[in-house]
């Protein structure tokens, strides 16, 4: 665009204060209208004003609109570069024309197009005049280091920032930016749409996507650490956890809106896998293979997934961050764990009547001896491995191998080496074991098939 939208009070207010319609805006393929800067500077940007440049399309007239804060026009015609707003359908010669300056094409995270358009004037009459710059000063400003209130700031943001236990979803991540310096996120999603609009991402090229999006996610957590050291010097210390939760934040939040482009292109390559994938899951499901014949040891034979589980693992490859997968997944893991060992406590209870009382009690004695009668028994691979594929075929969730190729291009920090690789891997395993299975798929020697 002509103008560098970054110094523009109404987009900078549509990124910060009225994010949430923005977004609406964006994933309904909405048209948004940002007034040229110097048009702006007698009018007060509330949410009233924001509104009226929304437009919604018209369902029945092609390049019609309405503003999503009715009022103002009761049609807006794009034609020839103008917006011609009528303020009275009945009336034609009442009507406002608003010159087009620039267009800007973007891609929600259904990679469907939306547009902005840059204009010579607001949307709206009889506005009450209001210098506006001076409300959008300092609002992005960063505090001096010698402010009387830096001091207090920097002790809630050392609470704030080391807590990285609260970084769970991409919203989480941009909360966190977002306490470090509004300006600098703003920043960093104007950068990032420009580089979702500008950027065909092919599937032979998806490295290439990956190492550009990193680069970008490696300067701005420069920038935020630069913030911290120089705005709180001597009253924030950036220790190792703050430094981690900042680069997961930055990570995880670049590649979220570049989601729906990056799915999109990563199912593209991937979708005769997926489609295997849904084909093996009716196949194991037909073979009506138990957990035990999986792979799972005797004592998790009584195990059945529940319903809060079949729902995680259904929802998981839905989700639009990677963090927001890997968490999903270690929840999935919690509870197989409590379902195994739920499935322990209940065949324990109800006993076993394919075994006489002696053989029976010789059994619960060594289980006793081993574990206690009400101690969780430790949950090995092949154990885990045995209930995903056990549990996957009955939540039936789609495109499941795409998902696993964008942790493995986009995951980063969300999948380093700690106790959710280890997870992972274990999870693609079982991904894998899926992929090959075939009715002749020999059986663990846990448990044979008996008539």
């Amino acid at each position: 665009m002509m103008e560098d939208l970054e110094v523009n009070p109404l987009h900078r207010a549509f990124l910060t204060k009225f994010r949430r319609d923005f977004e609406v805006a964006c994933r309904m393929s909405y048209l948004v209208v940002i007034p040229f800067s110097d048009s702006l500077e007698s009018h007060t940007i509330d949410q009233y004003f924001a509104n009226s440049h929304i437009l919604i399309p018209s369902k029945l007239l092609k390049m019609h609109y309405n503003q999503l804060q009715m009022g103002n026009f009761e049609d807006i015609e794009v034609e020839n570069k103008k917006l011609i707003c009528h303020r009275n359908l009945k009336n034609p010669s009442d009507k406002l024309i608003v010159n087009i300056i620039a267009e800007e094409i973007g891609y929600n995270m259904f990679s469907k197009e939306y547009r902005t358009v840059l204009v010579d004037r607001p949307l709206v009459f009889n506005i009450q005049p209001r210098q506006i710059m001076i409300a959008f000063k300092g609002i992005l400003a960063p505090l001096s280091p010698r402010s009387p209130s830096a001091t207090a700031l920097a002790k809630r943001q050392r609470a704030h920032l080391i807590n990285s236990r609260t970084l769970t979803h991409q919203d989480d991540c941009a909360k966190y930016l977002e306490f470090i310096s509004q300006e600098l996120t703003v920043r960093l999603e104007i950068e990032i749409r420009r580089l979702q609009s500008n950027y065909i991402i092919l599937s032979h090229y998806l490295p290439d996507a990956s190492k550009r999006t990193r680069d970008i996610a490696d300067r701005y957590v420069e920038k935020y650490e630069l913030i911290l050291e120089t705005s709180f010097k001597g009253r924030l210390e950036i220790c190792e956890i703050i430094q981690k939760s900042i680069r997961l934040s930055v990570e995880n939040y670049v590649v979220y809106l570049m989601h729906g482009k990056l799915m999109a292109t990563i199912h593209d390559c991937y979708e005769r896998e997926d489609s295997l994938l849904a084909e093996k899951f009716n196949l194991l499901l037909a073979s009506r293979l138990t957990i035990c014949q999986l792979g799972a040891r005797k004592e998790f034979s009584a195990f059945e997934p529940d319903d809060d589980l079949l729902r995680l693992l259904r929802r998981m490859p839905n989700l639009q961050s990677p963090l927001a997968m890997v968490c999903c997944l270690m929840n999935a893991i919690d509870r197989i764990s409590e379902n195994l060992n739920q499935s322990v406590r209940f065949k324990r209870l109800l006993g076993d009547s394919s075994r006489d009382n002696f053989q029976l009690e010789a059994e619960r004695l060594m289980a006793t001896s081993a574990h206690g009668p009400t101690d969780p028994i430790p949950i090995c691979s092949d154990d885990l491995i045995a209930s995903f594929v056990y549990c996957l075929p009955q939540a039936r969730p789609n495109n499941l191998y795409s998902m696993l190729r964008y942790l493995e291009l986009f995951g980063w920090h969300s999948v380093e080496k700690d106790q959710s690789s280890y997870y992972l891997a274990t999870f693609e395993t079982s991904v894998e074991y899926i992929l090959n299975f075939t009715n002749s798929s020999s059986l663990s020697s846990s448990e044979e098939i008996t008539d």
